[in-house]
């Protein structure tokens, strides 16, 4: 999921902690390369921004949104296509005819 994915499915407010920790509980059990770079910080690998983001909600108090919207974003960001959140589907756009011309030749153009 890229970053402006996330962050609209994060800024919508629908996720809270149990929500988020079962995001990550799903990456856990279904990761099994952890060294790949992280896409939240590419000098991390995904081991190292689960366990940040691990400890992070889980020292959250239940009702606290004091950075929740943020850490939404980044595990939805890093997670969120593994844990099956998959963001809105866009809408196709109408084909449109291309106009073309075949290219002059400059051999016999004077």
């Amino acid at each position: 999921m890229n970053r402006s994915q996330a962050k609209q499915m994060g800024d919508s407010g629908d996720f809270k902690k149990d929500d988020l920790l079962k995001i990550l509980r799903t990456a856990r059990t279904s990761i099994t390369q952890w060294e790949i770079t992280s896409k939240i910080n590419p000098s991390f690998s995904r081991g190292t921004v689960f366990n940040i983001m691990w400890k992070g909600v889980s020292a959250m108090k239940e009702n606290s949104s004091c950075g929740l919207r943020l850490i939404a974003i980044n595990i939805l960001r890093e997670f969120g296509d593994i844990a099956g959140h998959k963001p809105p589907r866009r809408k196709s756009r109408p084909s449109i005819p291309v106009y073309h011309q075949e290219p002059l030749d400059v051999e016999a153009t004077p």
